[in-house]
């Protein structure tokens, strides 16, 4: 009696479900086994300047988690396709923080706590804080689902060192990150820039916060306009005053008279139900180490 198949094509069709199998079985060790890049990202930011305020401003945190938040999604892949590209609706946004005395450092810290979930961490037991490592990592296994408001993200400053480049350019988040320049770094601000620019489309968000110092303005402009990217511009302003609303971040290379007296901040409308109490923005300013979760 003659067989549909042959037995060499009868062995293939069978094995092709165990190297599917073991594909995947290699991607679950691959992403379980991803950590917080140290050597690029430091977690601890600049020691806190005197006269700097020790708590973080409601009005802008909210507005830098909006800001990351925004665009981060849906970051997933179909269920049957494990390795293929990742939607995202804004791979890379880059921000301008301009605080040049660093009076507003604490608000920017409590930014990158409360998005790297070490406030959430912290507040569960032993048993409980387990549970949710373990959630965090089984959900960075699921390629199909959609990113969650809620979801760690990794958040650190960026480490300048002799390998920066090599780092910068074979860096590929495992989850969505926020990176902040130091005001240090604003000397090799453009080229650092335009090595993450230069890079093919990631997996995650990616968001990159530039601290000052306000000469480096004009070339992070031009850098993000000649990459078509859009530049939002934070001016928190001296602690007693009110973040403004600037739009515009084009105007930042007019040379106008008036330039000085012009509104200089980013301050965008807090989503509805946006809780400005959540934790990160509690009284105090204690950086902790990173919730490697």
């Amino acid at each position: 009696m003659d067989l549909p198949f042959s037995l060499p094509a009868l062995s293939l069709l069978l094995l092709l479900p165990v190297l599917a199998l073991l594909l995947l079985v290699l991607r679950s060790a691959w992403v379980l086994s991803r950590r917080f890049d140290s050597r690029l990202l430091r977690v601890q930011p600049q020691p806190l300047w005197d006269g700097a305020a020790t708590q973080a401003d409601p009005a802008l945190l909210a507005a830098l988690q909006h800001w990351c938040q925004e665009g981060a999604g849906p970051a997933n892949r179909p269920w049957w396709r494990p390795w293929g590209a990742t939607a995202l609706q804004r791979p890379l946004a880059v921000g301008l923080w301009l605080d040049p005395e660093a009076r507003h450092a604490a608000t920017l810290e409590a930014a990158c706590r409360s998005l790297d979930g070490t406030p959430r961490l912290q507040a569960l037991s032993g048993a409980a804080g387990l549970g949710l490592r373990l959630r965090v990592k089984l959900n960075d296994l699921c390629w199909w689902r959609s990113h969650q408001a809620d979801d760690p993200w990794d958040c650190g400053y960026l480490n300048y060192s002799p390998e920066h480049r090599a780092l910068l350019r074979a860096f590929q988040p495992r989850r969505a990150t926020l990176i902040v320049f130091d005001p240090l770094l604003s000397v090799a601000l453009p080229e650092l820039v335009a090595v993450l620019l230069e890079q093919a489309p990631r997996t995650q968000a990616l968001r990159l916060l530039v601290q000052g110092p306000m000469e480096w303005e004009a070339p992070l402009v031009r850098a993000c306009q000649a990459a078509g990217l859009p530049l939002q511009v934070f001016w928190p302003g001296p602690t007693d005053s009110q973040p403004e609303t600037f739009t515009d971040p084009a105007q930042l290379l007019d040379d106008d008279a008036d330039y000085e007296a012009r509104a200089r901040g980013f301050a965008p409308t807090v989503p509805a139900g946006f809780d400005e109490t959540a934790p990160g923005s509690g009284p105090g300013f204690a950086p902790t180490q990173p919730a490697e979760l």
